[in-house]
């Protein structure tokens, strides 16, 4: 099981992929929501297979490895390496081949691809950990209404500037009609987070491995004498 209490909060280019992801996905459809997302996570575990590498490698055999149509230029061929060579733990790579089914589908299917009805195949990709689920959940939920809570009191103070505390916007989220909108969002939210979680697993493997490799060439480099 992956321990996620080893995990850092988001900082440099994880805040920035949170910031960009966040931009960008709730203007899509399920379907866009899905290419656009797994493309980040793609670009990731090309990062960690590229801790390592040995420093000898020139630019152009990386992009002969990594660009179609080279050996490892696919998301399939990302996972199936980085799960045989030991970088990611059996249950990353089974969270990480059904997110690539979930986009292949997005990717082929002339059907309509609403996230909201995917949302339960999304929860098994968040199956590497017991509790994941239950904190992306919640923290997507809380987000949510936080963020109408304070587009309430920015649209109340610059419409109804003499109007204090006589509008609850806490009472106008439990709304029937207003619940039905955070429950209608909470799967781009649990996207964002959920995704944006597993980009971060993958960098710490990816900065805990240049850790290890950074004085040696070879593994044989680590035995002991």
């Amino acid at each position: 099981m992956i321990k996620i209490q080893k995990l850092q909060p988001y900082d440099g280019e994880l805040k920035k992929l949170y910031k960009d992801l966040g931009e960008t996905i709730f203007d899509e459809s399920g379907r866009g929501a899905i290419l656009i997302a797994t493309a980040h996570i793609d670009e990731y575990l090309t990062k960690l297979i590229e801790a390592n590498l040995p420093n000898t490698i020139s630019k152009k055999e990386r992009d002969r490895l990594f660009k179609y149509p080279g050996a490892i230029s696919s998301f399939s061929s990302k996972i199936e390496l980085s799960y045989c060579f030991r970088l990611i733990e059996k249950e990353l790579y089974d969270s990480l081949n059904t997110l690539r089914r979930l986009r292949n589908d997005a990717a082929h299917s002339s059907s309509k691809f609403d996230l909201y009805e995917l949302n339960e195949k999304m929860k098994l990709v968040y199956k590497f950990n017991p509790h994941i689920y239950d904190f992306i959940q919640k923290t997507s939920r809380n987000q949510i209404v936080k963020s109408k809570i304070a587009a309430i009191e920015k649209a109340l103070k610059e419409t109804l500037p003499q109007i204090d505390n006589d509008i609850n916007p806490e009472e106008y989220l439990n709304k029937p009609e207003n619940q039905q909108i955070i429950e209608e969002q909470l799967p781009y939210w649990e996207m964002l987070n959920g995704l944006c979680l597993i980009c971060s697993i993958i960098v710490y493997k990816a900065e805990t491995i240049k850790e290890i490799l950074k004085d040696i060439e070879t593994w044989d480099d680590l035995k002991q004498d």
